[in-house]
């Protein structure tokens, strides 16, 4: 999927209200999620920043009830900054994300892992 197609879908996706009760606004949910898995899979979304050398990184999880907190480890994390590397679960959907506040660089290689 291309980035900005992925960030949009998340970024509508964590826009729904909560507590949904439209049937019609419930399907279209569950279609957008959907078509994100099937497009995304558990791969970060990488986003090229307008100096064209950095990128934004934005990691997404599939993970179901059996999920209750999420977060990730590695190089890309500061250790002093644990609890800012704590995913969201997008409401009602089983979408985990953690958006990465700053520029990476383009050709940057790292290792990470989900805890």
């Amino acid at each position: 999927m291309h980035p900005k197609k992925g960030i949009a879908y998340l970024r509508r996706l964590v826009a729904f209200n909560e507590e949904l009760t439209d049937i019609s606004a419930l399907a279209e949910k569950e279609r957008l999620v959907a078509e994100f898995w099937a497009s995304m899979g558990n791969n970060p979304i990488i986003e090229e920043l307008s100096d064209g050398s950095t990128c934004n990184v934005t990691f997404v999880y599939q993970g179901g009830a059996e999920v209750e907190t999420l977060g990730l480890c590695g190089a890309i994390i500061d250790p002093s900054m644990c609890e800012q590397a704590q995913f969201k679960q997008v409401d009602n959907t089983d979408i985990w994300y953690l958006m990465i506040e700053k520029p990476i660089f383009n050709d940057a290689r790292i290792t990470y892992q989900y805890f």
